[in-house]
């Protein structure tokens, strides 16, 4: 796959539609015995999920841009930020970041790049319990809408955040809700 400098594409997978246990024990044939240890080590099969999925999506993906180097055959070590790096010698100037929220992962390859990014998943335009309580079963992580909280004017924002309207000036003004810390009354 040809991959020009300065270039970023991005690779998704939703980590719950991954059911299949012959593609799954694939999977994890992919993985170094780090990354096994690593798996294990998640309290939730959920997580341990995700992160199995995540980790076969990095490396296919990656040997699709250097398919001299078998998925099973990259190796990584962890950056000044925690974030893996590819340690195969001569794959040139591949880099990637992988982010992940709720059942949502992401990879990002990309050429004479460093790349960081986060993702996220905001549901719009919730507006009944019903809908809410749909989206925490599927792993959303935060939401937005009449159920949330109806738009507002800047000093019903101001009061709110307990900062001065000034502090709110040429700045987007919203309001937004994690999930997992929040509750409607």
């Amino acid at each position: 796959m040809e991959h020009r400098p300065n270039q970023v594409e991005v690779w998704t997978v939703f980590a719950d539609r991954i059911q299949d246990p012959e593609l799954i024990s694939r999977y994890r044939v992919l993985m170094s015995a780090d990354e096994r240890e690593r798996e294990a080590r998640f309290h939730s099969a959920v997580d341990r999920h995700r992160y199995l999925v995540t980790r076969a999506l990095t490396r296919t993906t990656l040997s699709l841009y250097r398919p001299d180097i078998p998925p099973n055959a990259w190796s990584f070590r962890a950056n000044a930020y925690g974030r893996p790096r590819i340690t195969n010698a001569g794959v040139g100037s591949i880099d990637f970041n992988v982010s992940h929220s709720g059942n949502v992962a992401a990879l990002a390859v990309g050429n004479a790049l460093e790349i960081g990014f986060d993702l996220e998943v905001i549901a719009e335009g919730v507006e009944t319990k019903e809908q809410l309580a749909f989206l925490r079963r599927h792993g959303c992580d935060e939401a937005q809408g009449y159920y949330i909280a109806r738009p507002m004017d800047t000093d019903s924002v101001s009061r709110l955040l307990g900062v001065s309207v000034e502090g709110l000036s040429g700045r987007p003004v919203g309001v937004r809700a994690e999930m997992m810390d929040f509750a409607v009354g």
